[in-house]
């Protein structure tokens, strides 16, 4: 029946093409190219948009790196009075061909003279002016440099060098503890250089998912193309690149196949179009997937804490909201988890989701936190009844041995009830009291539960110490009567 459908499918639009074929052809050959236009565009803005961001942030890690050595207590010590030369080249020289160093050529430049003190690139001494790699620009960039000296301590360029294009990062060194000697010396600056050559365009072509990245005077035409200028209005190199998009068939080839065969051109596209929709299940598919593991326990398949705030507002949002939210912290889970293993644990703590759903009838209502935490949110008129008969009838369903893979164990549970009141103001306060309430129960001896802001409290545990003391009164009483025996001095938790 499924393949009928399609060849029915199939029949409708071929047939109707069949008696308009040129101008169902001329149609589809136009969508075709609008199709391929607005692909090509989307995918040079989206590269566009990574070389811009790859650009800055190239820049950026060069500036930091240059700001860690600039602000080095040693440079001070060896960069400022006469300059330490051995010491400069062994700390910042570079090798002959180092595609990962962030720079491949230093310099050392005095602020007073603008003369190179010391320069160091592709492995050896390099003797070369300030001029070679900044032009006339220098000044420019040492008043910018003092313009932000109290929040910019460096500062990036792209700057035209014979070699090419490179990316240049300058900062001050910093003068230490400033004692006399440096304090009146005019600063000193620390240059980091990287020439953009094949091996680093490769790089950064390979990690921003372009091909043939490459370097030009001015924008290309019929490339993805970005101009990078700066605040200086220096030098703004051209990067351009080849999407990694796939084209779609050329026009000479579409009218080639619409001569050949119209019906199969039809039947091509009727596939594309099947694709598409199998693709588009897919899609959604997968956001369905993504949105419940956001918001769902991957062990449990309760709601996790980000799906309990979500709901815990929508139910605070109504006027006159009503509801009431049970924090439970599992009794004795570490034993358990520390003495047969994680695994043990994650069953127990699958079991015990599933006993708290079942109970609380609503799956949607219990929420992991994490750890040992669940909690279960209480709706409607009779929000208090129901936590409160939920949370008696845990602690009586967890009394009994639960079966972990041919391994016994038994846990307890603490819960902590907070309710909806006037001077409640938001959910989560209300949380935070059932947090509380809960702490309550455990410091009362475990395995119990407590409604916050009540006095008295209802638990197995209690009552059951309570008859006990009875007892035990009753049979002093009875002792003291017989005079056979003391009174016995017991606690009431036992």
């Amino acid at each position: 029946m499924k393949q009928v459908s399609k060849l029915h499918f199939a029949m409708a639009i071929v047939l109707p093409m069949l008696f308009a074929a040129g101008i169902a052809w001329f149609q589809t050959y136009n969508l075709i190219n609008e199709l391929v236009v607005m692909s090509e565009k989307a995918a040079f803005a989206r590269s566009e948009k990574l070389i811009r961001s790859g650009l800055k942030a190239y820049r950026g890690q060069l500036e930091r790196v240059l700001l860690d050595n600039a602000d080095w207590d040693d440079a001070a010590a060896h960069v400022y009075g006469t300059p330490d030369i051995d010491w400069i080249v062994s700390t910042w020289s570079t090798t002959a061909k180092d595609p990962n160093a962030i720079y491949d050529t230093m310099m050392i430049v005095d602020g007073a003279t603008s003369n190179v003190l010391v320069a160091h690139g592709g492995g050896h001494r390099l003797n070369i002016r300030v001029s070679d790699i900044f032009g006339n620009n220098w000044p420019k960039i040492l008043a910018s440099l003092s313009k932000h000296a109290s929040n910019v301590r460096a500062t990036s360029v792209f700057v035209k060098t014979p070699e090419g294009v490179s990316a240049a990062a300058i900062a001050p060194v910093s003068k230490g503890q400033d004692t006399s000697e440096t304090a009146s010396t005019s600063p000193r600056y620390l240059v980091f250089v990287r020439k953009f050559d094949k091996p680093l365009l490769a790089q950064l072509a390979e990690q921003y998912a372009v091909r043939d990245l490459s370097l030009h005077e001015k924008d290309v035409v019929g490339r993805g193309s970005v101009t990078v200028s700066d605040e200086l209005g220096r030098f703004s190199p051209a990067f351009s690149w080849q999407t990694n998009l796939h084209s779609f068939t050329s026009k000479s080839e579409l009218w080639a196949r619409a001569v050949k065969t119209l019906v199969a051109t039809l039947l091509v596209l009727i596939g594309m179009a099947a694709a598409c929709w199998r693709l588009l299940q897919k899609v959604q598919k997968s956001e369905r997937m993504a949105l419940h593991a956001a918001n769902h326990d991957n062990l449990t398949g309760l709601g996790n804490r980000a799906a309990f705030n979500q709901k815990l507002e929508q139910a605070c949002a109504v006027e006159h909201w009503q509801c009431s939210v049970a924090f439970a912290d599992l009794d004795g889970f570490k034993a358990v988890n520390d003495t047969l293993g994680h695994k043990a644990g994650d069953v127990l703590l699958t079991n015990v989701a599933n006993i708290i759903a079942k109970t609380v009838g609503d799956p949607e209502a219990v929420f992991r936190l994490g750890g040992d935490e669940f909690v279960a949110l209480f709706m409607g008129e009779d929000h208090a009844k129901r936590a409160t008969d939920y949370a008696a009838s845990i602690i009586e369903a967890l009394r009994q041995p639960m079966d972990l893979q041919g391994q016994s164990a038994t846990v307890g549970v603490s819960i902590g009830i907070a309710r909806s009141a006037s001077d409640c103001a938001d959910g989560q306060e209300l949380v935070r009291r059932a947090d509380e309430a809960m702490y309550q129960a455990k410091q009362a001896g475990r395995n119990r539960y407590v409604v916050f802001g009540e006095t008295h409290q209802n638990s197995d545990a209690s009552i059951q110490q309570l008859r006990q003391l009875i007892a035990e009164v009753q049979a002093a009483q009875q002792n003291a009567k017989d005079n056979t025996a003391p009174l016995s001095r017991r606690s009431v938790r036992g």
